[in-house]
């Protein structure tokens, strides 16, 4: 009797193990797929685009970059314009690059700056409408 009860938990135990030997062999099927997801060359190049566009300090400084150039550009516009003399352009290209550097160190006092012009801008705005509006009704209240 002993026999059979020996080979009876033999039996269940070669059963477990092709259970375990089945499951285990479909957890690494799915581990494959997703490994080879993951290190195709289209979503490699997707999460290393995410994880830069998520970064906050890039993000800071993509602004102050942008912000330097269009400074640069717009100063070298004022002061040069479309000057055909190749001293001015150098020139132009000599000051464009101080002008985008400073303000590439400076971009939070330039945004604050233009942010006042900007909130002035539209107060100074809305105050005239406001009084032409004004104007308005009190000539339709004339005539």
């Amino acid at each position: 009797m002993k026999k059979k009860n020996t080979s009876e938990n033999l039996n269940q135990a070669i059963l477990l193990l092709e259970v375990r030997r089945n499951n285990e062999f479909i957890n690494l099927k799915e581990q494959f797929y997703v490994t080879y997801e993951y290190l195709r060359p289209v979503n490699i190049l997707k999460s290393t685009f995410k994880e830069i566009v998520e970064t906050t300090e890039l993000k800071k400084g993509l602004g102050s970059i942008a912000i330097g150039i269009a400074s640069g550009f717009i100063v070298k516009g004022m002061l040069f314009g479309g000057t055909r003399n190749p001293l001015k352009k150098i020139a132009g290209i000599m000051i464009q690059s101080v002008i985008t550097n400073f303000a590439a160190q400076h971009s939070d006092a330039i945004k604050r700056i233009t942010q006042n012009i900007i909130e002035t801008t539209f107060a100074k705005v809305k105050n005239s409408r406001r009084n032409i509006s004004e104007n308005d009704l009190q000539e339709q209240h004339v005539n």
